[in-house]
């Protein structure tokens, strides 16, 4: 039989109507597959709605397959888009779409929801199928919980009908993403993706972990449809892709390197952490029984190395942390110089203040006490005190108990001891902790007329601060003046004082003379045992107090 041609006019037709349904297939798809925006390259428009739900159903038609879709869309109140969005640049028409968030923080941004399409032919969508492609990502991902998401989701592989290619008449395949082997196994190419927004292929592992090298187009969009058998075949076998994929099995079986750093990093800090808890301990025993801290060395293999070394070293005989703490090698961080020691204290110290802050804040009054003394340096300190009352409430919140304390907050060196001086530091300190001196109701000082002068004095400035800031004279020094006023006037007494200090001076400069008084006074037969307790001994009279003479 004749075989018969049809003219070049009849071809003519054929191919321009193929190519005009072709190009409304094309427009129809991409038309509710991506919203239209405007090209405009300098502008941005806010597009701002309300919060509320809205659904409503979209509809997909395709020539010779008429697939229906409902698709809930949700509108966000003030939401910002980009409309200059270039879609990977890949030679053909590009559609307009709105960038996604760098960042996305729910699911639902992350797989570009309002992108769904068609997954199967029953009409149903499948949750798996959801849009993770590229083209919802322009920009390269940094951020691994992304990746780790994209990975969970597995490979965007929609069912078809596919658009066709207007000028080559050719439209990509479901076929492409299973390998038949040549002893007829099937096998499925997890790595190959298909991007419904812009009708191209691209390879997962090369898309998210990228290698040094060209990779033909691979990693950002690929839609040669007549060649796309040999240029898969190719990337399956080329060593770019190899390099990416075992990334990516990686990163899919065992996570990525910062999961194992994120773990070591875990563990490294609940070590120093529990270290921390122990050594907090160690230093609030000692600081509690006002015991030193430190002796002549600092290190703790050496024997004279104080209480603090001592006790981190005899603990690490119980205590598996401690014990890995001290035999790390030398020069390693451990947390026990005599910097961190003094850091410890000093934290420690700012919590018990503040405790000690919120409960005088809470009080309705206060008085203050203060008194100098100059330490072994000869530098002058002032002393302050704080007298208040505690109110204790209960578990409902009612108060049951009145408590009246009496704290001491710190010292504060003192360079100027006249009463401008000293009242300008004692109100900086009541100034800082927050107390308002107007509350004071009470101020306690030595005799000195800097202090209690009823002209110029310092309770006479407090009080022109704080009209019911009384003062009254501190008791001790009340007892220890009318003592030394009461003995001035009495010769015998004075006469009795002088003889025991003399006896004192002349047992005392001689130790030979001094072991023998201690077995005559029957406190000890043995000249060289210590003198118990319950007995009485020659002491020196006290200067400055005389209450302290009677141990005399």
């Amino acid at each position: 039989m004749k075989r018969s041609y049809q003219s070049g006019a009849k071809k003519r037709q054929d191919k321009k109507k193929r190519e005009e349904d072709a190009s409304k297939c094309s427009s129809t798809l991409s038309a509710w597959l991506c919203p239209t925006t405007s090209t405009t390259t300098t502008k941005s428009t806010n597009v701002t709605s309300t919060s509320s739900t809205e659904t409503r159903p979209i509809i997909a038609s395709v020539p010779g397959n008429e697939i229906e879709e409902e698709v809930t869309a949700q509108d966000n109140a003030e939401e910002s888009i980009d409309e200059e969005v270039t879609c990977l640049g890949l030679g053909h028409q590009q559609e307009n779409c709105a960038k996604p968030p760098t960042s996305p923080t729910s699911s639902s941004e992350l797989i570009g929801v309002n992108d769904q399409v068609e997954c199967s032919r029953t009409n149903k969508i499948n949750e798996t199928c959801l849009n993770t492609g590229e083209p919802h990502f322009p920009d390269q991902i940094i951020d691994p919980e992304v990746k780790k998401r994209i990975i969970e989701l597995g490979p965007y592989q929609p069912v078809g009908p596919f658009p066709y290619d207007g000028k080559q008449g050719r439209s990509f395949s479901d076929n492409y993403f299973t390998l038949k082997s040549k002893s007829g196994l099937k096998l499925k190419r997890t790595w190959l993706c298909y991007s419904s927004k812009l009708d191209c292929v691209y390879c997962q592992p090369c898309w998210l972990f990228p290698q040094k090298g060209p990779v033909g187009g691979w990693d950002s969009g690929l839609r040669d449809w007549k060649h796309l058998s040999d240029r898969i075949k190719t990337h399956e076998n080329s060593q770019h892709h190899a390099d990416s994929c075992l990334v990516y099995e990686q990163w899919r079986r065992h996570g990525s390197i910062d999961d194992a750093l994120e773990k070591g990093l875990k563990e490294e800090r609940n070590f120093w952490r529990k270290v921390l808890k122990r050594v907090l301990d160690v230093s609030l025993m000692l600081a509690t029984c006002n015991l030193p801290f430190r002796g002549d060395s600092w290190h703790i293999t050496d024997r004279n190395k104080g209480n603090f070394l001592s006790l981190i070293e005899l603990l690490s005989k119980y205590d598996t942390i401690l014990e890995d703490l001290i035999t790390r090698p030398s020069g390693t961080v451990n947390y026990l110089s005599p910097t961190i020691q003094n850091e410890i204290i000093s934290l420690m110290a700012s919590e018990v203040l503040s405790g000690i802050k919120e409960e005088l804040l809470s009080a309705p009054f206060f008085s203050i006490i203060y008194d100098t003394t100059q330490d072994v340096s000869k530098v002058d300190q002032l002393s302050e005190v704080f007298r208040y009352v505690k109110i204790d409430h209960d578990q409902l919140g009612k108060p049951y108990e009145l408590r009246i304390c009496e704290t001491f907050t710190s010292f504060t060196a003192v360079t100027d001891q006249t009463a401008s001086g000293l009242e300008d530091v004692i109100i900086k300190s009541i100034s800082e902790k927050g107390l308002d001196i107007t509350k004071c109701r009470g101020q306690g000082y030595d005799g000195a007329s800097v202090m209690s002068g009823v002209y110029n004095g310092v309770q006479k400035r407090i009080q022109e601060l704080a009209p019911h800031a009384y003062f009254i004279h501190c008791a001790s020094h009340n007892l220890n003046l009318v003592l030394k006023d009461a003995v001035e006037c009495n010769r015998e007494i004075a006469q009795f004082f002088e003889t025991v200090q003399n006896i004192y001076s002349f047992f005392g400069h001689s130790i030979v003379r001094w072991q023998e008084l201690k077995v005559v006074s029957g406190c000890t037969e043995n000249p060289k045992a210590p003198v118990p307790k319950d007995k009485v001994t020659l002491k020196t009279l006290n200067p400055t107090r005389w209450a302290g003479r009677y141990e005399a």
